[in-house]
């Protein structure tokens, strides 16, 4: 623990009370952060498997599924949810469009 107190970059005591709260976070519940980061790691990455099923139910060529799939890992559920627009757009467009009632085809 004391080579993280030496390092400039982890001193949070000239911070003021946000620096305060940051130095015990890491004092006291640097498990809690731990998780949080982990946490964060692999829901973005659950986000960016997401992205490629998506683009390749839709069809999307192989760069910019690429694309789609890294602003996914890099950005989460704000990327994502511009794709899953498009492809709720592609699954309503594909349905079969409802036949009209018994009543209107006769007159």
């Amino acid at each position: 623990m004391s080579s993280l107190s030496s390092s400039p970059i982890a001193d949070f005591s000239t911070s003021g009370y946000f620096g305060t709260f940051l130095l015990y976070l890491r004092e006291h519940h640097y498990w809690l952060v731990e998780l949080v980061f982990f946490g964060s790691v692999l829901i973005h990455m659950l986000e960016s498997s997401c992205a490629l099923v998506f683009c390749l139910h839709l069809g999307v060529d192989g760069a910019n599924t690429a694309r789609w799939t890294w602003n996914a890992l890099l950005y989460g559920g704000f990327s994502l949810v511009h794709l899953v627009r498009r492809l709720y757009q592609h699954e309503v467009a594909k349905e079969p469009k409802a036949e009209s009632t018994k009543g209107e085809k006769e007159q």
